[in-house]
């Protein structure tokens, strides 16, 4: 997989959802929870979410909730370090 830039609103959703997961039964994040920590509309997180599963960074295992994979795992942990 190619390197992925993280621009500063990815960079912090990522941070979001992986909180949001740690904290969670299913280890997933709900969408409306990750809608009012963003303080966004259902339609720009949902855009949002879709680019960030194309490039790899998160998959949805349930409809509704979203994971950080182990490539976004790796690429918050990399950005957190500089």
């Amino acid at each position: 997989m190619a390197e992925v830039r993280l621009s500063e609103g990815r960079l912090h959703a990522l941070q979001v959802i992986s909180e949001l997961s740690a904290n969670d039964q299913f280890r997933c994040a709900a969408l409306r929870d990750i809608m009012s920590r963003l303080g966004k509309k259902r339609g720009s997180v949902g855009k949002l979410l879709g680019t960030m599963r194309r490039e790899g960074l998160v998959h949805a295992p349930m409809w509704g909730r979203w994971q950080v994979t182990p490539a976004g795992a790796e690429a918050l942990k990399k950005y957190m370090k500089e």
